[in-house]
């Protein structure tokens, strides 16, 4: 499996659906395909589509942390506030890909007590679910024995993301999963932004400008999966607001250069830093965002992230 896509914010949020070998399996997973409904195929041929065609929000954290911007834990969403999400699936996913890239930007810093405390919070996030199965809870203490190892705690996460997909692709759980793949991506960006505002134009923010940029592509992914929620009222409300911030991105001009887009493949890297270089210097696109568009880019993720977690 291409961990590039494993790597959503570290984030539990790929699908991968050709994870049975067997025959058995195999046999079992066509039976459950049938079985799903025509917005159930599309919405989960669109995840697919996302993963293999999009950068994952942890490689915008991962432009942030390479850029050397501060840590800045007034970026997170407070672990302390996850109890007034419980209310629908829906909010309760949204909010659980939120507290994954805070996870994520938590662990890539290396700030190991914060890092606990949202692992620990994403585990109530999965039980409130009722996908507990996806979480491995062994993970907490292995985690915890490893916490003078950056590296360790990348390679713990990397392990349960890899054996939550899988149960998340078997049980077809397709609404959860563009939800959390929705908040991850709101967070990450809103991260991206919020990080070098005020620092526009110093030379290392322009690396973290590129990326926010290129996620004007995303964004019209990201719109496709949430129109096909099975909730129509909450996937309106979200088409309206991502919508809005597409049209501050429609400003937004790539200029595409010679060198083909490469994704870095963790399972082949021993080091947090050794991902970070190789991301960096694998960017094959450069766009054009005046500072107009980028303030507006800026305040309109600001405003959705807002509401997300209110």
């Amino acid at each position: 499996m291409n961990l590039r896509n494993l790597l959503i914010l570290i984030g539990l949020s790929t699908f991968s659906l050709f994870h049975a070998c067997a025959p058995k399996k195999e046999e079992k997973a066509k039976e459950t395909l049938v079985s799903l409904s025509p917005r159930e195929i599309a919405l989960q041929d669109r995840i697919q589509r996302f993963f293999a065609n999009s950068p994952s929000p942890i490689e915008i954290i991962t432009y942030i942390y390479s850029a050397e911007l501060p840590y800045t834990p007034e970026y997170l969403n407070s672990a302390l506030l996850y109890d007034k999400y419980l209310t629908t699936n829906l909010k309760k996913s949204l909010n659980l890909g939120v507290y994954l890239s805070d996870l994520g930007y938590t662990c890539l810093y290396y700030k190991p007590q914060d890092a606990i405390t949202y692992l620990k919070t994403c585990k109530a996030m999965f039980t409130e679910l009722g996908i507990m199965e996806a979480f491995d809870s062994s993970m907490i203490i292995r985690f915890e024995r490893n916490l003078d190892s950056r590296d360790s705690l990348i390679s713990i996460m990397r392990e349960a993301v890899s054996n939550s997909n899988d149960y998340l692709a078997a049980n077809e759980r397709n609404d959860i999963a563009a939800m959390i793949v929705t908040g991850s991506w709101v967070e990450g960006m809103y991260m991206a932004t919020n990080s070098i505002r005020g620092r526009e134009l110093e030379e290392k923010s322009q690396k973290v400008i590129w990326k926010i940029g290129e996620q004007k592509a995303t964004l019209d992914s990201l719109i496709a999966i949430v129109d096909l929620v099975n909730d129509q009222g909450f996937a309106q409300k979200m088409h309206h607001q991502l919508s809005e911030l597409k049209k501050a991105f429609d400003q937004v001009e790539y200029i595409e250069e010679n060198v083909p887009d490469q994704f870095v493949d963790i399972s082949k890297v021993d080091k947090v830093e050794q991902v970070t270089e190789l991301t960096v210097i694998n960017d094959a696109r450069k766009v054009q965002i005046s500072l107009e568009n980028l303030d507006a880019i800026t305040d309109q993720l600001e405003a959705i992230r807002k509401e997300m977690v209110e």
